[in-house]
């Protein structure tokens, strides 16, 4: 580390304390990179696309004013990401399974007494809503709004999923888990979409995020088994004392 090395900060660093790492940093940064990316499509402009192709401006529209209302729940992760993946980190290197399992049950239990209680309102009064802040004219959105709140509410189920892995250092299993669910979007949205327009892109955008929840499940449970391994393989190696 630059304290380790007495260094005062990483712009007076010597690049080459870090040469053996080049590698493993430059497949972090490049994973992040296409996770963000692929996060960023599925979020605001694949569905888009897909409809304005087949449906129109108009049903572009509703979509995406039933996406953007949503977008004020997901905000929320952002913060909370932040906070919590130092202290998956800390706690990994630590090889501290138990409190690691601790950690994310005690972060999604605290989100989900935000989130559910907003998305339950959603649910109940999504035409008011969508009324009193857009206008009757968009009113045919409270629909998708429901579905893709209830898609919302299974992707802050699994928040906590992208830090972990990125904490036990699989950040190529993330980006596979990504475009995984990625594909069933686009799959799922060429469908849907030609027979129910902007319904249809909802449940396709529903479906996504309930693969997403699927395989994240598999690969960090994949993730911690490995990580049992590594840890039986470190202890068996140490000398009796």
């Amino acid at each position: 580390t630059l304290g380790e090395n007495q260094l005062t900060g990483w712009w007076r660093s010597d690049l080459s304390l870090v040469r053996d790492q080049w590698k493993g940093i430059a497949w972090f940064l490049g994973n992040t990179s296409l996770a963000a990316t692929l996060k960023m499509a599925n979020d605001n402009f694949l569905g888009i696309l897909v409809l304005g192709y087949y449906s129109g401006k108009e049903g572009a529209a509703y979509y995406k004013i039933a996406k953007s209302f949503v977008k004020l729940m997901t905000r929320i992760m952002g913060p909370l990401y932040e906070a919590i993946y130092p202290e998956l980190v800390r706690i990994s290197s630590l090889n501290a399974l138990k409190d690691f399992k601790k950690l994310l049950k005690y972060s999604t239990k605290n989100l989900m007494r935000f989130t559910i209680p907003v998305a339950i309102v959603i649910l109940i009064f999504s035409d008011p809503i969508i009324t009193l802040i857009f206008g009757k004219e968009y009113l045919p959105a409270s629909n998708p709004l429901r579905i893709v709140t209830l898609a919302v509410l299974i992707t802050h189920l699994t928040f906590w999923v992208n830090p972990a892995l990125l904490a036990f250092g699989r950040p190529g299993l993330r980006t596979l888990i990504g475009a995984a669910s990625t594909t069933s979007y686009i799959v799922l949205l060429f469908f849907l979409v030609p027979s129910f327009s902007y319904i249809g892109a909802a449940f396709a955008f529903l479906g996504y995020a309930i693969v997403k929840a699927l395989t994240s499940f598999i690969g960090l449970k994949f993730s911690i088994r490995k990580e049992k391994e590594r840890i039986s393989k470190a202890r068996a190696s140490m000398p009796p004392v």
